[in-house]
């Protein structure tokens, strides 16, 4: 079997777990509702902050060197909150597995992209054995999910907004006066291009209905 990149991390996450969490981390902050995000943060708070003898490494608030736990993670957690943040971004082009831990809401753009091709869905009652579901996933899916990754990174990211600005920049000050970033030159259709696809979904939807 193909060869899986060693990280030493099962699962990753950092964000708002919800008051108690935060007064136990010495944190400021944390949501005061118990409803928030469905009150999944609160429960992984609680049942596997610490737990870093089973790969669980779950912060409240803001991680420090945020960039290289994410490429030290083998999975990452996506909960809903007020809507959705850019970790998910971060995640894919980092090569972190999304694993989205909630019932009711579709991934990102859910209708043009294959979910099961670079993430993992965990129901919510699945939150209580979270890491030996995860310990379990077999290599070869492992392996199968972050070649998933490498193919939509592009679409999660605006190359074309930096190849436009390079252009004008190049007319203006001369070739290569602006280098794009690495994750801004991947093949395939970026964000913009893949947002324009999944309105185009919703559209055709709407006009097949009665």
């Amino acid at each position: 079997p193909e060869k899986v990149r060693q990280r030493t991390r099962l699962f990753f996450f950092a964000g708002d777990l919800g008051h108690v969490a935060h007064q136990l981390a010495g944190e400021p902050g944390g949501r005061m509702e118990g409803r928030y995000s469905h009150g999944d943060r609160q429960v992984l708070a609680k049942l596997w902050a610490g737990r870093t003898d089973l790969g669980m490494h779950i912060i409240a608030g803001h991680a420090e060197n945020y960039t290289e736990v994410l490429e030290d993670s083998m999975f990452c957690g996506v909960f809903v909150g007020d809507g959705w943040s850019g970790a998910v971004i971060n995640y894919v082009n980092h090569g972190c597995i999304p694993v989205f831990i909630h019932d009711t809401v579709g991934g990102a753009y859910s209708g043009v992209l294959d979910q099961s091709k670079f993430s993992l869905r965990v129901p919510e009652v699945n939150i209580t054995n979270l890491p030996y579901l995860l310990a379990d996933v077999p290599p070869e899916r492992v392996a199968e999910l972050q070649r998933g990754l490498v193919e939509v990174q592009s679409r999660f990211g605006y190359e074309s907004w930096y190849r436009r600005l390079g252009e004008q920049m190049a007319h203006v000050y001369g070739p290569g006066a602006v280098e794009m970033p690495a994750f801004a030159r991947k093949p395939g259709s970026d964000a913009f291009e893949t947002l324009m696809d999944a309105l185009a979904a919703k559209l055709g939807a709407r006009n097949r209905e009665p």
